[in-house]
């Protein structure tokens, strides 16, 4: 499962989407698509959308643009999960892809300050480092 096909229109369309969470007043500090495999095999993939917004209010914006079509379509396979930028996926994540160029950025069997990434598609990032890396 590639993270990039995940979302209709690959990265352009989760850059859609994250668009459309700003322009409904969500704080997006960063996002990404990221797939993870247990030693189970059991495979999770999930959208990270990194703000100090309140967790349960981008859920709720997230989940109306979606139900109202606003959204580009997304697999039922991904979850999507507010989470805060100083997260120690998050900023690992964020800071290869800040090293590797502008987004959007597809990362894929890296090993990074202790956390590996196995598939990962950033498409927004922080320009300055955060205080926890």
């Amino acid at each position: 499962m590639d993270t990039s096909e995940l979302v209709e229109g690959g990265a352009a369309g989760l850059a859609t989407l994250v668009r459309t969470l700003e322009e409904a007043d969500v704080n997006v500090i960063g996002a990404y698509l990221i797939r993870i495999t247990a030693t189970s095999g059991f495979e999770d993939a999930a959208l990270r959308i990194v703000t100090n917004d309140e967790g349960r209010e981008v859920l709720y914006k997230f989940v109306r643009l979606r139900r109202d079509g606003k959204l580009p379509k997304m697999s039922d396979d991904v979850s999507m999960t507010p989470v805060h930028p100083g997260d120690v996926e998050v900023a690992r994540v964020l800071d290869y892809a800040r090293q590797i160029g502008t987004p959007p950025v597809k990362i894929r069997g890296v090993s990074w300050r202790g956390l590996y990434i196995e598939d990962a598609l950033v498409v927004k990032y922080p320009t300055t480092e955060p205080a926890v890396v």
